[in-house]
């Protein structure tokens, strides 16, 4: 059986709260019939109007970490599919303070959405969750209290999101295997983040990771002053890692971009 698998970009900006250069609205990873959506920000509806993307046809939300770039829209999403609460469907996976809130903050998940989803469970690092033929998998992240990348473990290949992260030693370890990466790039070359990634920082992980494919994404003012693209040509040309830039609106079929994605099968358990 042939499995179709598609990212699509919903927003790229990691602040359409403040900055309208593009929108902060998330991913969509679609195998064959089956959605996920990562972090729902702001403008979700209308961004996933403009890329064709049926909301209601969500299965799986994942979400990284409480800022609004990241959640804002997730109990819109919950809503929309589950047609106002007509249906109890699908899942949330998420991180601990999204979910449950923490000392000085409300949860993000409303209490009558979470009446609406058949399932929520809230990870933390290293812990991970069966999903049919998939398996998630939660990453460590150097950004704020909580706050996880993932791992998408799929019957052809492994997808890293690494979420909003600074750069830190023991991120080898956490992203091992990874064949896809989407890589929250906040800064470009010659820019120090304490909270986030730079152009730098993702250079040196594609060269420790080894990965098939990677792509840029969640930028910051000064990045898309610049332009992204370019900041993908020079990552590409110093860690010698096939390197795109997303867009708002950017769809990609994985396996397209890497023949030898297609010939690899992984033991998944």
């Amino acid at each position: 059986m042939n499995i179709m698998y598609k990212l699509i970009f919903l927003g790229t900006s990691s602040g359409d709260t403040i900055n309208k250069k593009g929108g902060s609205a998330g991913i969509v990873f679609q195998v064959n019939d089956f959605q996920i959506l990562i972090d729902p920000g702001p403008s979700l509806l209308q961004k996933a109007r403009e890329c064709n993307v049926k909301l209601e046809n969500t299965n799986l939300i994942l979400v990284s970490h409480n800022h609004l770039t990241h959640c804002n829209d997730l109990n819109v999403l919950i809503e929309t599919m589950t047609y106002r609460g007509m249906e109890t469907k699908g899942v949330l996976i998420g991180d601990e303070a999204t979910i449950y809130g923490t000392q000085f903050e409300r949860p993000v998940l409303g209490k009558r959405q979470e009446k609406l989803l058949e399932k929520f469970v809230a990870l933390k690092e290293k812990e991970k969750v069966n999903f049919g033929t998939l398996k998630i998998e939660a990453l460590k992240t150097k950004h704020c209290p909580m706050a996880i990348g993932f791992k998408i473990h799929t019957e052809k290949f492994i997808l890293t999101y690494t979420g909003d992260t600074a750069y830190f030693k023991e991120m080898k370890n956490e992203y091992e295997n990874s064949n896809i990466m989407i890589l929250n790039n906040l800064k470009p070359f010659n820019y120090k983040s304490e909270n986030n990634l730079t152009s730098e920082d993702t250079v040196n992980i594609l060269k420790e990771i080894k990965p098939q494919f990677a792509i840029i994404t969640h930028f910051g003012r000064l990045m898309q002053t610049i332009n992204p693209v370019y900041e993908a040509r020079e990552i590409q040309r110093k860690s010698d890692i096939q390197t795109v830039a997303a867009k708002d609106g950017f769809a990609v079929d994985p396996l397209s971009y890497s023949a030898a994605l297609r010939q690899k099968t992984l033991n998944l358990y």
